[in-house]
């Protein structure tokens, strides 16, 4: 729930804005390509969808990306989702 104008704002609100203005996350960087920002996020430890590639960082080719890190050398896992009668691909950088 969002307060209200004028409503005391919670203090931990206040330090989760503090530091998300401090610590802005690398994959947000518009310097960086399509393909480094989705492995500056799969790095950060996420997990990556076609859908949620869109969303974050607006390419339609989300396998295609990942062909290209592959060819970079990165390993990558893909694990097929089944959800909803629908079927995708979620990529994870192996560690």
């Amino acid at each position: 729930r969002v307060p209200g104008p004028g409503a005391a704002v919670s203090a931990q609100l206040q330090m989760d804005l503090r530091y998300a203005h401090e610590k802005p996350d690398p994959w947000n960087d518009p310097r960086l390509s399509q393909c480094d920002a989705i492995l500056a996020y799969m790095q950060a430890g996420h997990a990556i969808t076609p859908a949620l590639a869109y969303d974050l960082f607006r390419t339609l080719a989300c396998h295609s990306r990942i062909a290209e890190l592959r060819g970079r050398g990165i390993q990558i896992e893909t694990r097929i989702v089944r959800r909803n009668g629908k079927q995708f691909g979620q990529y994870r950088v192996l560690r």
